[in-house]
């Protein structure tokens, strides 16, 4: 069974996303990266809610984009309570409304501030997956027999293009044929991304030098 896209999105914790709002969840900020999610919390502890999500690139919340999203939700509620005063006080409806633009258009600049943000947004979004790094159990994704060369070229193939390191995990494999290994490593050599092998099993190990010596790369 070859490796899908969204399986090894799904196997990385670091492509966990979750969707973020205020401590009363009346506002929604935007989702952001596992990784951003710990940074968030440390940084604003008690003032952020989390929630699990499918990941969606529509609003990806960028670490430098939570400040605005936050200050925003700040200002919104100062409308709120500019509007509430008014009703409450009308003999001072007219100061109020001087102080009501104030906020406006400082809520309208912090609109606009987040609309050119997107820019930044895609860029983060595209740095981050060019620093991913997915973990691949071969005895879970195709067998703990390894003997189809035809079952790893499909795993590489399915293999996302933004992934830049595939760590190979070998753990309760009980057998690998030399066809397999042979195409293993032809794989391997054309794959633009790093590869890395653990938890190998001796024979493993050694039916792999017995290819590299064949091919005189060892």
């Amino acid at each position: 069974m070859g490796l899908t896209s969204q399986q090894a999105l799904l196997n990385l914790e670091g492509y966990t996303y979750y969707e973020v709002y205020n401590i009363k969840q009346d506002t929604r900020y935007g989702f952001c990266a596992h990784e951003d999610k710990i940074e968030f919390e440390k940084k604003h502890p008690n003032k952020l809610i989390f929630k699990k999500l499918d990941f969606n690139y529509d609003d990806f919340l960028y670490p430098s984009r939570l400040k605005i999203v936050m200050e925003l939700d700040n200002v919104k509620n100062l409308i709120q309570e500019n509007l509430d005063l008014q009703e409450k006080y009308p003999e001072r409806k007219q100061e109020l409304q001087l102080g009501l633009k104030s906020l406006r258009d400082l809520e309208s600049e912090m609109m606009e501030a987040l609309n050119l943000g997107k820019k930044d947004d895609s860029l983060y979004l595209e740095g981050l997956n060019k620093m991913s790094e997915i973990e691949i159990i071969l005895s879970e994704q195709i067998d703990s027999d390894l003997g189809s060369r035809n079952k790893i070229e499909e795993l590489y193939q399915n293999i996302p293009n933004d992934v830049s390191k595939v760590v190979m995990n070998f753990t309760g494999v009980k057998f690998m044929g030399r066809s397999f290994a042979q195409e293993y490593l032809n794989q391997k050599n054309k794959a633009n991304f790093e590869v890395i092998e653990i938890n190998m099993p001796k024979d493993v190990e050694e039916m792999f030098k017995i290819i590299l010596k064949i091919n005189g790369h060892l």
